[in-house]
């Protein structure tokens, strides 16, 4: 089995409102789906597909002021078909990035976990980066992360 970033979708509509949607077309029932939203002074609420139903919240990384959040959101086994995933702020806001990734070939329910990456004060030394730790009990992997 081979794992593989099928497609992706991304929108930043910088118009404000609660929500925003990117649209997935023919996704492949059986895939897998990550989704990454950004919430500046805000938070996220919820993501659901139109298709699959709602994404499990997986891991939020917050900045060192605690005012900017980042939502990792997954769901295994899709329906398949044009998925709309719909992500959900609690206030209005005009900053509402959203990426979603459909990937093939990973196992159902294969989520192993996640592990923040999060230098407050990076340097240019060799290992300046402090770490988390993640066992991937799925194989093939697919790591995911920026």
């Amino acid at each position: 089995m081979t794992v593989s970033i099928i497609q992706h979708a991304e929108l930043d509509p910088l118009t404000s409102a609660t929500t925003t949607a990117v649209t997935l077309t023919g996704t492949t029932a059986g895939n897998s789906l990550v989704a990454f939203a950004y919430a500046n002074y805000d938070t996220v609420t919820g993501m659901a597909g139109n298709l699959s139903g709602a994404l499990t919240l997986r891991q939020v990384v917050s900045s060192a002021s605690g005012n900017q959040h980042l939502y990792a959101y997954s769901i295994d086994n899709i329906a398949g078909g044009n998925e709309i995933i719909t992500s959900t702020w609690a206030a209005t806001a005009l900053i509402r990035p959203l990426c979603v990734v459909e990937i093939g070939g990973v196992a159902s329910a294969a989520y192993d976990g996640s592990a923040k990456f999060d230098q407050t004060a990076p340097t240019t030394a060799t290992d300046a980066v402090i770490a988390g730790t993640v066992i991937n009990s799925h194989q093939p992997a697919l790591v995911v992360g920026f």
